[in-house]
């Protein structure tokens, strides 16, 4: 550890598997091709680092900072990143098949060619995104989320939590993003 006390250390291509770095001020590392499946990494700093090809999968990357962060061609496949911060995150070519990001902050984050599906947007913002050659089926999202000026996520295949039935809203844990029926409409 530095004087400053940010953790210092060699994490490329380590193996920190279900491992905590939870809290960590980690900004600026690289951490390229690092194996962290299932590992804590709630509220930890890794604003501006290296995060190219790690394998990461059910990782909880909840409010994370990971502004500016490169995640290209990694695997997070069933993180959460629930009220994280990827602003103007590079997460190119990206599995994050099944990714919850709850209101998270995705704004100018790159998410070309990246695999998306079945991920979770509630109350994400996506402004200023690229969504270019993602693929977004089945992905879902509520009247809280901000997507791309012009950008229409039904014609990606992706599409508002409101269509799915209440048991698998109910059985998903996704019942606090649901601001009503339709027969609450009188």
């Amino acid at each position: 550890m530095s004087d400053n006390g940010k953790i210092k250390g060699r994490f490329t291509a380590g193996d920190l598997r279900k491992e905590s770095l939870s809290g960590q001020d980690l900004s600026g590392e690289n951490m390229d091709f690092a194996y962290m499946s299932g590992g804590n990494l709630s509220e930890v700093d890794l604003s501006s680092a290296s995060l190219s090809g790690v394998v990461m999968a059910g990782a909880d990357w909840t409010e994370a900072n990971l502004k500016g962060a490169n995640m290209q061609n990694s695997d997070l496949r069933d993180c959460v990143f629930k009220g994280a911060n990827l602003r103007g995150a590079d997460c190119t070519s990206a599995l994050l098949m099944r990714a919850n990001f709850a209101e998270a902050n995705l704004r100018r984050a790159n998410f070309s060619g990246a695999d998306l599906q079945f991920a979770k947007f509630m109350g994400a913002n996506l402004r200023g995104a690229d969504l270019s050659g993602a693929d977004l089926r089945d992905a879902i999202y509520d009247e809280e989320t901000t997507w791309p000026r012009g950008f229409k996520p039904i014609n990606h295949g992706a599409y508002p939590i409101k269509w799915l039935p209440d048991t698998l809203i109910k059985d998903s844990g996704l019942e606090e993003y649901v601001v009503g029926s339709d027969e609450d409409d009188d």
